[in-house]
């Protein structure tokens, strides 16, 4: 699914951290530690194919979604307008219970209703790979308790989630930037 041997990120001429290597199998989560500005989302966005100056090999054999650190919800538009744009159809599905905001415009909205918002992207068909840039963050308790519920069902079906975060899940494996 997804395999990165030796890799290192560059901000400039300046190594992030020291290369990595990590495979992600069917089922598998990996998770990316570390101190603020390590890399970790450095890490994530090479991983996606976006412009990272590196060295290593990353290669994905798996259809993804890219849940960045700041979301790509457009401001001026309300929230069903954000979701229509992504295909996605709350019809019978909606965890997140962003259809009881979704006339709202995106600028009206707190941080943990726009992380909510964002995170309704893992509900694209089809997308075995998911990764997330602290997917947790400003989401209340409640939210976390229902992404890691869809963490453990989306691996229990064999996909796959690569994550940046600062908390550990208490499952799955851990790999530690420096």
């Amino acid at each position: 699914m997804l395999e990165v041997r030796e890799l290192a990120c560059y901000m400039g001429e300046r190594r992030l951290f020291s290369p990595v290597s990590f495979s992600i199998a069917g089922g598998g989560i990996m998770q990316l530690r570390g101190e603020n500005g390590v890399g970790k989302s450095t890490l994530l966005r090479c991983v996606v194919g976006l412009p990272v100056k590196h060295s290593g090999t990353v290669v994905c054999s798996s259809s993804l979604v890219f849940i960045a650190h700041q979301n790509l919800l457009h401001p001026d538009l309300t929230v069903q307008q954000n979701l229509d744009f992504f295909g996605i159809e709350l019809v019978g599905c909606d965890p997140f219970s962003v259809s009881s905001f979704s006339r709202l415009r995106v600028r009206e909205l707190s941080a943990g209703q726009r992380q909510r918002v964002s995170l309704t992207r893992l509900l694209q068909e089809g997308r075995s790979l998911w990764v997330l840039d602290e997917p947790f963050a400003n989401l209340d308790p409640d939210g976390k308790q229902i992404l890691l519920t869809l963490i453990q069902q989306h691996t229990q079906q064999q996909g796959s989630v690569l994550l940046a975060n600062h908390e550990s899940l208490g499952f799955g494996e851990q790999l530690c930037l420096a």
